[in-house]
């Protein structure tokens, strides 16, 4: 039996065109949606690689394990909805989220890492831009690179309520 949130999942991979790029990119992706509104029932927990949820990750696996959706043990894994299986996913509770999740999924796995952990560090009431930094800073050290462009995805996305 598919659930309301195995739906969803399927309905993103859908969405992205068919194939989600890493098990980070993925639990990224859920995160972020989630807090574009999406009602995904997962809980997430900070982990090394930023917000992460374990029943995601099942409920992916169960996808999987159903056949239904195909894991490809590439680095990184690829996943992708089975041909038979493709056009009866249904979309509706995620179609005006389509540009969103293309727009996401487009940006490489690290920049959705750093967006998540905004995204979560806001959720925990730090606001200010610069403890944010900070934290990112120490958190992801191998990522501070990336934390400006983060930032400026992060905040398009807070200004467009899509």
């Amino acid at each position: 039996m598919i659930s309301e949130n195995m739906t969803k999942i399927l309905a993103l991979v859908k969405l992205a065109n068919n194939k989600v790029e890493g098990r980070t990119k993925f639990q990224k992706l859920v995160y972020i949606l989630k807090n574009k509104g999406v009602n995904f029932k997962h809980k997430f927990n900070y982990h090394y690689f930023g917000p992460y949820s374990a029943d995601l990750q099942l409920e992916i696996e169960e996808l999987v394990d159903q056949g239904i959706l195909i894991e490809k043990s590439f680095n990184p894994y690829i996943y992708q909805i089975k041909e038979e299986w493709l056009k009866n996913i249904n979309t509706d509770m995620l179609k005006n989220k389509k540009t969103l999740i293309e727009y996401l999924n487009s940006r490489d796995y690290q920049e959705l890492e750093l967006i998540a952990t905004i995204y979560y560090l806001v959720n925990t009431s730090i606001k200010d831009e610069k403890i944010i930094r900070n934290k990112l800073n120490i958190l992801k050290p191998n990522l501070t690179h990336k934390i400006d462009s983060a930032f400026k995805i992060y905040n398009n996305l807070q200004k467009n309520k899509a």
